[in-house]
Protein backbone atom coordinates (compact mmCIF):
# COMPACT_ATOMS: atom_id res chain seq x y z
CA UNK A 1 0.00 0.00 0.00
CA UNK A 2 1.58 3.67 -0.97
CA UNK A 3 2.16 6.68 1.77
CA UNK A 4 -0.47 8.69 2.18
CA UNK A 5 1.52 12.08 1.02
CA UNK A 6 2.51 14.35 3.77
CA UNK A 7 1.14 17.97 3.24
CA UNK A 8 1.59 20.87 5.16
CA UNK A 9 0.04 24.22 4.17
CA UNK A 10 3.07 27.25 4.00
CA UNK A 11 2.65 30.74 4.68
CA UNK A 12 3.93 34.04 3.63
CA UNK A 13 5.66 36.46 6.25
CA UNK A 14 7.21 39.98 4.64
CA UNK A 15 8.00 38.08 1.82
CA UNK A 16 9.71 34.97 2.88
CA UNK A 17 8.52 31.37 2.85
CA UNK A 18 7.39 29.79 6.17
CA UNK A 19 6.01 25.98 6.64
CA UNK A 20 2.43 25.62 8.45
CA UNK A 21 4.37 24.44 11.57
CA UNK A 22 7.02 27.79 11.33
CA UNK A 23 9.74 26.45 10.21
CA UNK A 24 11.55 29.81 7.79
CA UNK A 25 12.81 28.46 4.65
CA UNK A 26 15.86 31.03 4.97
CA UNK A 27 17.30 32.24 1.31
CA UNK A 28 13.71 31.42 -0.22
CA UNK A 29 11.42 33.99 -1.05
CA UNK A 30 7.38 32.65 -1.13
CA UNK A 31 7.67 34.50 -4.65
CA UNK A 32 10.36 32.60 -5.70
CA UNK A 33 8.77 29.65 -4.72
CA UNK A 34 5.20 30.22 -6.29
CA UNK A 35 7.42 30.37 -9.18
CA UNK A 36 9.74 27.71 -9.75
CA UNK A 37 6.54 25.34 -8.92
CA UNK A 38 4.06 26.79 -10.85
CA UNK A 39 3.89 24.75 -13.83
CA UNK A 40 4.16 21.03 -11.32
CA UNK A 41 1.46 22.38 -9.25
CA UNK A 42 -1.03 22.99 -12.41
CA UNK A 43 0.14 18.88 -13.13
CA UNK A 44 -0.45 17.74 -9.84
CA UNK A 45 -2.76 20.85 -7.30
CA UNK A 46 -1.46 20.35 -3.75
CA UNK A 47 1.82 19.31 -4.45
CA UNK A 48 3.08 22.54 -3.05
CA UNK A 49 1.69 21.21 0.34
CA UNK A 50 3.46 18.16 -0.21
CA UNK A 51 6.69 19.57 -1.25
CA UNK A 52 6.48 22.15 1.93
CA UNK A 53 5.53 18.91 4.33
CA UNK A 54 8.72 17.16 3.51
CA UNK A 55 11.03 19.80 3.32
CA UNK A 56 10.09 20.82 6.70
CA UNK A 57 10.90 17.32 8.12
CA UNK A 58 13.93 16.97 5.95
CA UNK A 59 15.33 20.40 7.51
CA UNK A 60 14.76 19.53 11.07
CA UNK A 61 16.02 15.84 10.68
CA UNK A 62 19.66 16.47 11.41
CA UNK A 63 18.41 17.90 15.05
CA UNK A 64 16.24 14.91 15.01
CA UNK A 65 19.07 12.24 14.65
CA UNK A 66 20.84 13.14 17.52
CA UNK A 67 18.02 12.64 20.07
CA UNK A 68 17.68 9.49 18.97
CA UNK A 69 21.38 8.92 19.49
CA UNK A 70 21.55 10.20 22.52
CA UNK A 71 18.19 7.83 23.49
CA UNK A 72 19.62 4.60 22.37
CA UNK A 73 23.22 5.65 23.25
CA UNK A 74 22.31 6.45 27.30
CA UNK A 75 19.39 4.17 27.49
CA UNK A 76 21.62 0.88 26.16
CA UNK A 77 24.89 1.57 28.32
CA UNK A 78 23.31 3.58 31.11
CA UNK A 79 25.61 6.25 30.79
CA UNK A 80 24.50 9.67 30.53
CA UNK A 81 28.23 10.38 29.30
CA UNK A 82 27.83 7.54 26.79
CA UNK A 83 24.47 9.68 25.46
CA UNK A 84 25.92 12.59 25.81
CA UNK A 85 28.99 11.56 23.31
CA UNK A 86 26.05 9.69 20.77
CA UNK A 87 24.58 12.84 20.71
CA UNK A 88 27.50 15.23 20.12
CA UNK A 89 29.55 12.58 16.97
CA UNK A 90 25.38 12.65 15.45
CA UNK A 91 25.34 16.13 15.57
CA UNK A 92 28.64 16.14 13.25
CA UNK A 93 27.87 12.73 10.77
CA UNK A 94 24.44 13.99 9.98
CA UNK A 95 25.43 17.37 9.18
CA UNK A 96 28.15 15.78 6.98
CA UNK A 97 25.31 13.28 5.85
CA UNK A 98 22.77 15.95 5.08
CA UNK A 99 25.13 18.06 2.68
CA UNK A 100 26.90 15.73 1.11
CA UNK A 101 23.87 12.90 0.51
CA UNK A 102 21.03 15.21 0.67
CA UNK A 103 17.13 13.71 0.69
CA UNK A 104 16.63 10.48 0.87
CA UNK A 105 12.52 9.39 0.87
CA UNK A 106 12.35 7.83 3.78
CA UNK A 107 13.88 10.64 6.21
CA UNK A 108 10.73 12.80 6.17
CA UNK A 109 8.62 9.54 7.29
CA UNK A 110 11.14 8.90 9.29
CA UNK A 111 10.80 12.14 11.10
CA UNK A 112 7.57 12.36 11.54
CA UNK A 113 7.59 8.80 13.25
CA UNK A 114 9.94 10.00 15.95
CA UNK A 115 7.74 13.21 16.26
CA UNK A 116 4.91 11.34 17.32
CA UNK A 117 7.15 8.57 19.92
CA UNK A 118 10.07 10.73 21.02
CA UNK A 119 7.76 11.82 24.22
CA UNK A 120 6.42 8.64 25.09
CA UNK A 121 9.46 6.45 25.10
CA UNK A 122 11.89 9.27 26.89
CA UNK A 123 9.17 9.17 29.83
CA UNK A 124 8.77 6.03 29.88
CA UNK A 125 12.63 5.29 29.57
CA UNK A 126 12.63 7.41 32.89
CA UNK A 127 9.96 5.55 34.62
CA UNK A 128 11.82 2.58 33.41
CA UNK A 129 15.15 3.35 35.17
CA UNK A 130 13.91 4.59 37.85
CA UNK A 131 15.16 4.11 40.95
CA UNK A 132 17.92 1.98 39.88
CA UNK A 133 18.86 4.85 37.70
CA UNK A 134 17.49 7.63 39.23
CA UNK A 135 20.54 10.36 37.98
CA UNK A 136 19.70 8.99 34.57
CA UNK A 137 16.06 9.05 34.60
CA UNK A 138 16.01 13.07 35.94
CA UNK A 139 18.82 12.91 32.71
CA UNK A 140 16.20 11.89 30.76
CA UNK A 141 13.15 14.11 32.22
CA UNK A 142 15.94 17.37 31.67
CA UNK A 143 16.49 16.45 27.77
CA UNK A 144 13.26 16.34 26.82
CA UNK A 145 12.61 19.40 28.43
CA UNK A 146 15.45 20.95 26.90
CA UNK A 147 16.10 18.90 23.69
CA UNK A 148 13.03 17.07 22.78
CA UNK A 149 10.29 19.86 23.02
CA UNK A 150 12.45 22.83 22.87
CA UNK A 151 15.45 22.21 20.38
CA UNK A 152 17.54 24.41 22.58
CA UNK A 153 20.86 21.99 22.81
CA UNK A 154 21.14 21.08 18.90
CA UNK A 155 19.77 24.64 18.05
CA UNK A 156 22.06 26.83 20.46
CA UNK A 157 24.49 24.60 22.77
CA UNK A 158 25.66 22.71 19.09
CA UNK A 159 26.38 26.21 17.80
CA UNK A 160 30.14 26.37 18.16
CA UNK A 161 30.02 22.70 16.36
CA UNK A 162 27.48 22.99 13.33
CA UNK A 163 28.25 26.30 12.48
CA UNK A 164 31.50 26.02 11.44
CA UNK A 165 30.94 22.86 9.54
CA UNK A 166 27.81 23.89 8.12
CA UNK A 167 29.75 27.14 6.59
CA UNK A 168 31.89 24.89 4.92
CA UNK A 169 30.32 22.27 3.63
CA UNK A 170 27.53 24.66 2.20
CA UNK A 171 30.31 26.25 0.08
CA UNK A 172 31.00 23.14 -1.21
CA UNK A 173 27.77 22.41 -2.22
CA UNK A 174 26.61 22.96 -6.00
CA UNK A 175 23.08 23.96 -4.96
CA UNK A 176 22.07 27.66 -5.04
CA UNK A 177 21.03 27.40 -1.65
CA UNK A 178 23.32 26.05 1.28
CA UNK A 179 21.34 27.17 4.20
CA UNK A 180 19.81 24.10 5.81
CA UNK A 181 15.96 24.72 5.45
CA UNK A 182 16.44 26.28 2.35
CA UNK A 183 18.32 23.63 1.34
CA UNK A 184 16.18 20.77 2.22
CA UNK A 185 13.30 22.58 0.10
CA UNK A 186 15.22 23.02 -3.34
CA UNK A 187 16.12 19.14 -2.73
CA UNK A 188 12.55 17.72 -2.08
CA UNK A 189 11.29 20.67 -5.24
CA UNK A 190 14.13 19.00 -7.53
CA UNK A 191 13.31 15.48 -6.70
CA UNK A 192 8.60 16.26 -7.10
CA UNK A 193 9.86 18.43 -10.55
CA UNK A 194 11.72 14.90 -11.98
CA UNK A 195 8.85 12.78 -10.26
CA UNK A 196 5.98 14.79 -12.09
CA UNK A 197 7.49 15.74 -14.97
CA UNK A 198 8.99 11.81 -15.80
CA UNK A 199 5.46 10.98 -15.48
Amino acid sequence: MPFKPMKMSFNDIAGSLYSGAGLRFGGFQTAEFLSLTDDIERMRPGVRNEIIAEADCLAVWPHRFPEIAFFLGALFTKSLLAGCICFIVAVIVETFRFYYFGAYFFIPRLCKFWDWVKIPLFLGAAIFLWPAYRFLSVAFIIFLLLQVITGLVSNIFMIPIRMPLVIWLGKRSKHTHFIQEALALQWVFEKWRAKILQS
